[in-house]
């Protein structure tokens, strides 16, 4: 069986790895957004596009409450 990327991330039927790597990447772009000379209806449309469809990838990850509970914080505060 082989392993296929999907949004920057390892995906197949028997992958066994953190979503560690996703979260902190996950962070760095909404910071990166959020430091941006982009205007408020720009960022949102980034964050739209970017980031979101990376959260929704976790949905079939093994992930602990605690980081996922930081990016939901992170992005509200900047919407």
């Amino acid at each position: 069986m082989e392993v296929y990327e999907h949004l920057e991330a390892s995906t197949s039927y028997h992958v066994t790895q953190s979503a560690n790597k996703v979260l902190k990447d996950i962070n760095f772009k909404l910071n990166m957004i959020g430091d941006s000379l982009l205007a408020p209806w720009q960022k949102l449309d980034a964050i739209n596009t970017f980031i979101l469809p990376r959260v929704f990838y976790l949905k079939n990850a093994v992930v602990q409450k605690g980081p996922l509970n930081l990016i939901d914080r992170d992005i509200k505060r900047m919407v």
